[in-house]
C-alpha cells in the first residue's frame, strides 16, 4: 500500500525528532553566528576565521592592515604579510552551519519526489518518489512510507555501527604497529650510523697507523743512503786533500832545497803522485743507490672492500 509522506525530513533522520531539531537549533544558534556582527557564518564573505585567541569570527571582522585586537577578549594579534590567510578556517563552525541549515530548513519542507517534486513515498529502489510516478515509471517495485525507510535506514545503522568500531579497533592497532615500525626504523638508523662511524675511524687508525710505520722506514732508508754517500764524499775529498799537499810540498822543494835534499825525498813524492795518476777513478754512475720509492701495493682491494661495506640494518618495505 501507498502511504503519502507527510512528515518532515526530520523524522526520517536517527534518533532526532522535530522537537529535538527545535531544541538543536536554539543550543546551535550562538555557535552558527559570529559573536561581533551577530550574522551567521557563511562561505561568502563570511567564513568563520580562528583567532590566535581560538576565539572565531567571521572574515568581515577580521581587520586586514595590520594589527588588530579580538573583538571578544581584546587580545592583540598580527596578520602579518599574508594578511587574512594566515589565520586558519574553523570548519568544526562550518560544519555546525551545515547541520543548523539542514535542521532549520526541515521545519519548514516535506520530502520531495526525485522524479517531480511532489510529496514522496519510498520505493524499494531506494528513492523518494510521489503517487504518480509510483504507479507510472516504479509500478513494479514495492512501496513503503517515510517513516518505515527511516526505521530501516536506523536498523541498518545500528547493525553497521559494531562492524566500523571493529574496523576502528583494527585500523587503530595499525597505526600502532605502524608507529613501533617506525621507531624500530629509527633506533636501526641510529645503529647502523654509529657502526659506520666506527668502522670508518677503525680504518682512518689502521691506515695512520700504516702510515707511521712506512714513515719511519722512508727515514731510515734515507739515513742509509745518506750514510753511504756522505762516506763516499769524505773518502774523495780526503783523496784530494792529500794530493794538493803533495803537489804544494813538491812545488815548494823544487824552489827551497838543494839538489841532495830533493833526491832524498823524490821516490816518496813521486810514489804518491803515481799512485795518485795512476788510480781509477770510481764513476758516479757506478755508485749504486737504490732509489726511494713508495709503491702501494693492494691500493684497489682496500677501495673495493672500503666502497663494498654494507649496513648490517636493511629496511624491508
Amino acid at each position: 500500500m501507498i502511504a503519502e509522506a507527510s512528515a518532515p525530513v526530520s523524522s526520517r533522520l536517527p534518533g532526532i525528532a522535530s522537537a529535538a531539531s527545535c531544541s538543536v537549533l536554539q543550543d546551535c544558534s550562538n555557535e552558527v553566528h559570529c559573536s561581533s556582527c551577530k550574522e551567521r557564518f557563511n562561505q561568502i564573505g563570511k567564513l568563520p576565521r580562528l583567532l590566535p585567541c581560538f576565539h572565531t569570527v567571521c572574515e568581515g571582522c577580521v581587520y586586514l592592515e595590520g594589527k588588530e585586537s579580538c573583538p571578544i577578549c581584546k587580545e592583540k594579534y598580527n596578520l602579518g604579510i599574508d594578511g587574512i590567510s594566515s589565520l586558519k578556517v574553523n570548519y568544526y563552525v562550518t560544519k555546525m552551519v551545515q547541520i543548523f541549515n539542514l535542521l532549520e530548513s526541515e521545519q519548514t519542507e516535506r520530502l520531495k519526489c526525485m522524479g517531480c517534486n511532489r510529496a514522496a513515498h519510498f520505493r524499494e529502489c531506494d528513492k523518494a518518489l510521489c503517487s504518480l510516478c509510483c504507479i507510472t515509471q516504479h509500478r513494479t517495485h514495492s512501496t513503503c512510507s517515510v517513516a518505515n525507510a527511516a526505521q530501516r535506514a536506523k536498523r541498518e545503522l545500528v547493525e553497521l555501527g559494531p562492524k566500523a568500531g571493529e574496523k576502528m579497533s583494527v585500523e587503530k592497532q595499525k597505526v600502532i604497529a605502524l608507529r613501533k615500525m617506525a621507531n624500530e626504523v629509527q633506533i636501526d638508523h641510529e645503529k647502523a650510523k654509529r657502526s659506520l662511524k666506527e668502522f670508518s675511524n677503525r680504518m682512518i687508525q689502521n691506515i695512520k697507523t700504516r702510515e707511521d710505520e712506512l714513515l719511519a722506514q722512508l727515514n731510515a732508508k734515507k739515513a742509509a743512503l745518506t750514510k753511504t754517500i756522505n762516506g763516499k764524499i769524505e773518502q774523495t775529498e780526503d783523496k784530494l786533500k792529500m794530493v794538493k799537499q803533495t803537489k804544494e810540498f813538491a812545488g815548494k822543494i823544487q824552489k827551497n832545497w838543494s839538489e841532495v835534499e830533493i833526491l832524498n825525498v823524490r821516490k816518496q813524492i813521486v810514489d804518491r803522485l803515481q799512485e795518485f795518476s795512476d788510480s781509477r777513478t770510481e764513476s758516479v754512475d757506478n755508485i749504486y743507490i737504490s732509489p726511494i720509492r713508495f709503491a702501494p701495493s693492494g691500493e684497489d682491494a682496500l677501495i673495493q672492500g672500503i666502497w663494498s661495506f654494507k649496513n648490517r640494518y636493511l629496511l624491508k618495505v
